[in-house]
């Protein structure tokens, strides 16, 4: 009768051959037809498909090099001096077999994006703070209140004098932010001419998050939490210079745009030396990072 073997998956290494003037036997020939048996068996295994991610992390013992594909995900390659990263582009063995399974694809976990200040939706009443946006006490804009410059999308301010009110911008973020990404800085970005000094009130931001099932109705949580959480312009002054205000969050900054919407606050410049049109807000670079899903 005939020995039925199965192969075991082996990655294929060396296959030992007999040579001429030894003595045949049935070992001589069984060792290399087992050996080519198993490589063959492992070769099967790397084009089947796993059904899960949870699949590949459960196989025993991975091999540096070694290739499976995963439905709905794609190639994976372990890489044994690969770390964790983030799922499910890195995906560590169950075993805790150094190394870790690397997807082949591509993965961007950091991105920018930049908002036009032109996309303001909302604007202070001249009676009020710019705090007051953050409760949603806002007029609609009008000419008398906010120009839009032609050059790259300019949102021009026409100042006010009064000595301790300044206007406030709202601008919505959601559809520039990627869920589940962690907003690292968000950087106003703006230009300032023919002002005689540095103004009494400087340019200031901020961003804030509301419950989404509620609107400005709901609570609102604030993603800076020092002072009245707003950040400054506290950079020298001089008279013609493009100027960069970067707002840092110390809370509330992984996106969640399930729950809640997003808004960016600007306070504008007020008081001594202001010049009506004088400063352009021109963009707000969002740099976002832990990007979870590439898939958008």
């Amino acid at each position: 009768m005939p020995n039925i073997y199965s192969p075991a998956p082996v990655k294929l290494a060396s296959v030992t051959e007999p040579v001429d003037g030894e003595l045949r036997s049935v070992a001589t020939v069984t060792a290399m037809t087992r050996t080519l048996a198993d490589a063959i068996a492992f070769n099967d295994l790397t084009l089947a498909p796993l059904a899960s991610i949870a699949a590949l992390a459960a196989i025993v013992a991975p091999i540096d090099g070694q290739l499976r594909f995963v439905r709905g995900q794609g190639a994976y390659v372990f890489d044994s001096a690969a770390a964790f990263v983030l799922s499910p582009w890195t995906v560590l063995a169950n075993d805790a077999t150094p190394g870790a399974w690397v997807a082949a694809d591509a993965h961007e976990t950091a991105r920018t994006t930049y908002v036009p200040c032109n996309q303001i939706h909302g604007i202070s009443d001249g009676a009020q703070s710019e705090y007051n946006l953050a409760n949603g006490d806002t007029v609609p804009v009008s000419s008398t209140s906010v120009g839009f410059g032609s050059g790259g999308g300019f949102l021009n301010k026409l100042f006010s004098t009064h000595a301790t009110n300044t206007y406030g911008y709202a601008i919505s973020l959601d559809r520039h932010l990627i869920h589940g990404a962690t907003l690292s800085t968000a950087t106003l970005r703006m230009g300032i001419g023919g002002m005689a000094g540095a103004p009494t009130v400087r340019s200031k931001v901020s961003i804030i998050r509301h419950e989404r099932n509620f609107g400005w109705l709901g609570a609102v949580d604030w993603l800076y939490s020092v002072g009245n959480s707003f950040q400054y312009d506290v950079s020298a002054f001089t008279t013609y210079q493009p100027r960069n205000l970067v707002f840092t969050p110390d809370q509330n900054n992984v996106i969640d745009l399930a729950l809640y919407s997003y808004t960016a606050m600007i306070g504008d410049m007020n008081g001594t030396n202001v010049v009506a049109s004088m400063v352009a807000y021109h963009s707000i670079a969002l740099a976002m990072t832990s990007i979870p899903d590439a898939r958008r």
